[in-house]
């Protein structure tokens, strides 16, 4: 038996932007975070320069990058940080998807709107999902209010809360 969950919103939107460039019609997608840019000279350069390598790369990350992100935040932020305790991924997507299933069981809070990968990201590991919601007003911005009323929603002892700054839409 599969889980199931609701179709994914960001594929829904690029199929629909599919239809209607094939009708001609004028638009512009926002459906996925891919940029329409290309990156930078240097980093083309940096990836050509690598592509003779054959291996893989280590599952955590580029050992040298999470060296330098561990320096990083030493000198930016005062924080004494392992280039073993830092993962390296290709986006967040996979690394939350990643963090959520190395749990068998947890509260999830979500702050709402968020973005639309969350909740069924969540939801596929099995896990209670508890949104917080936020307002224009509060500058979408979660409270010590909010977090406290939706802790009385929780099932499981452990709580993860995903946090997405800046905030995703």
């Amino acid at each position: 038996m599969f889980r199931k969950v609701e179709e994914s919103q960001t594929l829904l939107i690029n199929t629909q932007s599919k239809n209607l460039a094939a009708q001609n019609k004028e638009l512009i997608k926002f459906g996925f975070g891919q940029s329409p840019f290309l990156p930078p000279k240097q980093v083309m350069d940096e990836l050509k320069s690598a592509v003779h390598h054959k291996e893989y790369s280590s599952v955590q990350g580029d050992l040298e990058l999470r060296q330098y992100m561990a320096d990083f935040h030493k000198a930016h932020n005062g924080l004494t940080v392992l280039a073993d305790d830092i993962l390296i991924g290709p986006g967040s997507k996979i690394l939350i998807f990643n963090t959520l299933m190395a749990f068998e069981k947890a509260n999830v809070f979500i702050p709402t709107p968020s973005w639309v990968s969350y909740g069924p990201q969540a939801k596929l590991a099995g896990h209670n999902i508890i949104q917080l919601p936020t307002d224009f007003d509060q500058k979408w911005r979660i409270s010590a209010e909010s977090l406290k009323k939706a802790s009385k929603h929780k099932l499981h002892r452990a709580t993860i809360l995903i946090l997405n700054y800046p905030g995703n839409p």
